[in-house]
């Protein structure tokens, strides 16, 4: 099952001393107990397989396992290792992972296909451990499914209670941590700052996470027409990433209205779907955007993808495509679900021709170790169960040779590809959001001088009155005040003092990005007369050495 190849024979030694541990820490329930659980589990699981295997343990205890493993590997700082054990096992009985009893795995093979069942069997009040609240809503239809285009080749959808977790974060993941420890101090400050951010946005930070607590999908179209192009990659296909996320309220979507609104989109209309375009192509060549209807908010790198997802409601879906054909059983209630197609393998199989013979050999060598020369496409669906935690897997590959957790590779490569386009919006987006800010400050202080109060600014610069939300910058998310961005504690830098005139001029700067935050070099500045120009530099004194070379 492991082999001799890649990390084959430190991953079984470390696995048997996990298991070793694991047994020699559990105490097994009586044995009509037993035989009760693992009929529970055999339920649950296809039988007379390639691989099959059930177990019942009184409670899953991890520690003593990995205590195991240490002692195996000769961890040289071992005290310092229990100490990191002692919180992780107060942190797994306040989350509830003792709550686990037995568990079972099974493979079978149809035709050129793998099915495999994964069971985790909880003990009896399971629910009411904080981890099974934290998977969300019980095991229901996933709307979404239905509604990603025939083109997806990439697909992942969810449910999970965001305000459990952010309980959970707040209230108990403190209280574990050592009071002396860095880590708590740096997530009491993580903590302070989400929630003032959140306000800022307009809303405290649970009703955020209530928002969240929906069906959340993020897929991948694949449009073999057109080709991409993106810094240190191959030539690729015309992909697309798309998040879709079903409406809680109205909270999210009138959020992002108004961030939109900043970089003037085009607005139109979709079948049932308002959609707002920004007016910029990314540098993939697509144009990313926001829609929504009554029900489902979208963000896409690719408008025409909204286009699709209409389509797909109309019939021309992924669960009714061909190459969806072998999972169809499987499309049913759940919790959470994944999808690969081979189409995506395909492709990036040809490209990696145009690499070096090196990086060639590499990916060759993986796809074997992982693949084992087969095609890779799957469909896995984890749904909640009275008695525990089901997942179903249908692959092309076998599963324990393929070791399941390697497709969070595969998964990776992707996102590595394609994320970096992205990240360019998302950073075009943030100086937008940056220019805002600045816009806001600049008309805070022409409002102060058009009341007539004076020509000067005051000695006391808190009678300005600005907004402290406009000191928060969006690359950092830093919060700040005005006192702080006065003496150089803020993402924010400002030019102006007491007792300077104020002329309106719009060769006067007022404020500007802290030099450095952009990686370009560029630096948003905000003038007299609210404009506000891009001017470049690595300190204060370039930037305005720039501002006055160029007005």
């Amino acid at each position: 099952m492991f082999g001799n190849g890649l990390f084959g024979g430190s991953r079984l030694k470390l696995m048997s001393a996990f298991t070793t541990g694991l047994i020699a820490s559990t105490s097994l329930y009586s044995a009509d107990k037993q035989t009760k659980i693992a009929e529970e589990i055999k339920q649950e699981i296809r039988p007379n397989g390639l691989t099959y295997a059930v177990s019942v343990n009184e409670s899953f205890d991890a520690t003593a396992g990995m205590v195991k493993v240490f002692e195996e590997y000769g961890i040289a700082d071992l005290k310092k290792a229990m100490e990191g054990l002692d919180i992780w096992q107060k942190l797994s009985a306040k989350l509830g992972i003792d709550e686990i009893d037995g568990s079972g795995f099974s493979i079978v093979k149809e035709g050129d296909r793998y099915l495999a069942d994964a069971f985790m069997h909880l003990k009896e009040e399971h629910e009411k451990s904080l981890i099974w609240q934290m998977l969300g809503e019980k095991s229901s239809k996933l709307e979404a499914l239905e509604m990603l285009p025939e083109e997806t080749v990439l697909a992942g959808t969810f449910r999970l209670d965001l305000k459990q977790i952010w309980h959970f974060v707040k209230n108990d993941l403190k209280a574990i941590m050592p009071e002396e420890d860095n880590s708590r101090q740096q997530l009491e400050a993580f903590i302070q700052q989400a929630e003032q951010r959140a306000l800022a946005l307009g809303a405290p930070i649970e009703d955020f996470a209530a928002a969240l607590s929906t069906e959340v999908t993020l897929f991948v179209t694949m449009d073999k027409a057109k080709e991409m192009y993106l810094p240190g990659a191959p030539k690729l296909p015309g992909l697309s990433v798309s998040l879709m996320l079903k409406k809680q309220s109205d909270l999210l979507q009138n959020l992002i209205l108004g961030f939109s609104q900043v970089m003037q989109p085009q607005q139109s209309k979709i079948a049932d779907f308002d959609v707002l375009a920004m007016p910029d192509p990314l540098p993939t060549g697509t144009q990313a955007g926001f829609a929504h209807n009554k029900d489902w908010l979208v963000l896409t790198s690719d408008i025409s993808d909204v286009q699709k997802i209409s389509a797909a409601k109309s019939g021309k879906s992924l669960l009714k495509s061909k190459k969806f054909a072998a999972y169809k059983s499987m499309a049913k209630e759940g919790n959470n679900a994944f999808f690969m197609s081979g189409d995506i393998y395909d492709e990036l199989k040809m490209n990696l021709q145009a690499m070096p013979d090196e990086m060639k050999t590499a990916a060759a060598s993986f796809d074997y170790m992982i693949f084992q020369g087969n095609r890779p496409e799957f469909f896995y669906l984890g749904s909640k169960k009275p008695n525990g935690f089901k997942a179903e897997f249908n692959s092309t590959f076998n599963l324990p040779q393929g070791q399941m957790l390697s497709s969070v590779a595969v998964i990776g490569v992707l996102a590595a590809m394609i994320l970096p386009a992205l990240g360019k919006a998302r950073m075009k987006a943030r100086m937008a959001h940056s220019k805002s800010n600045l816009k806001s400050l600049g008309q805070y202080v022409a409002m102060y001088f058009t009341e007539g109060l004076n020509d000067k600014f005051p000695e006391d610069l808190s009678k300005l009155e600005i907004d402290t939300v406009i000191f928060t910058h969006p690359k950092s998310n830093r919060a700040a005040t005005l006192e702080q961005a006065i003496i150089g504690q803020a993402d924010y830098v400002i030019l102006f003092k007491s007792g300077d005139t104020f002329r309106g001029a719009k060769n006067i700067p007022l404020a500007m990005d802290r030099p450095g935050i952009w990686d370009d070099g560029s630096v948003n500045v905000v003038f007299q007369d609210g404009s506000v120009r891009v001017h470049y530099g690595n300190t204060v004194e370039e930037v305005m050495n720039d501002i006055r070379l160029n007005n």
